[in-house]
């Protein structure tokens, strides 16, 4: 996640009233954490917005 998809979950948040973020696999693409560990980042920084999913 990047400073940028954080600034469109703010605005967002703040536009509607249920935000969902979906974080998706790319196989091709060598990452550097797993999904598991995406999600939990997601959570963990999203969590001030109430109505992020």
């Amino acid at each position: 996640m990047t400073f940028g998809h954080l600034d469109i979950i703010k605005r967002a948040s703040s536009l509607f009233d249920e935000v969902i973020i979906a974080v998706m696999v790319n196989q091709p693409k060598k990452t550097l954490f797993t999904v598991e560990e995406r999600i939990e980042m997601v959570r963990e920084v999203t969590s001030k917005y109430p109505n992020v999913k």
